[in-house]
């Protein structure tokens, strides 16, 4: 049996960790980030949507709460359904 708090712990810290690096790339090298989430959405031209302007520090922290709040539920539920289905 998995441990719901630390599991759900764990995949938030990360997920936060990846959310602060794309946010550091989004300002140092704007184009990477757009050439990396082209590679990722097939069929699909991202350069029309692009942002003009660096999203502002509220944006980014905003984004960081809410990405590590709904990680945070995600990994929680996950790991209390995988422990009721592996009874």
């Amino acid at each position: 049996m998995l441990k719901s708090v630390p599991f759900a712990n764990a995949a938030t810290v990360i997920t936060a960790i990846f959310y602060i690096i794309c946010g550091v790339l989004s300002y140092i090298v704007p184009d990477l980030i757009v050439s990396l989430a082209n590679s990722w959405v097939h069929s699909l031209n991202l350069e029309m949507i692009r942002v003009i302007k660096a999203l502002s520090v509220e944006t980014l922290v905003l984004g960081l709460v809410s990405l590590s709040l709904i990680t945070w539920v995600t990994a929680y539920a996950m790991i209390e359904l995988y422990n009721r289905f592996a009874k």
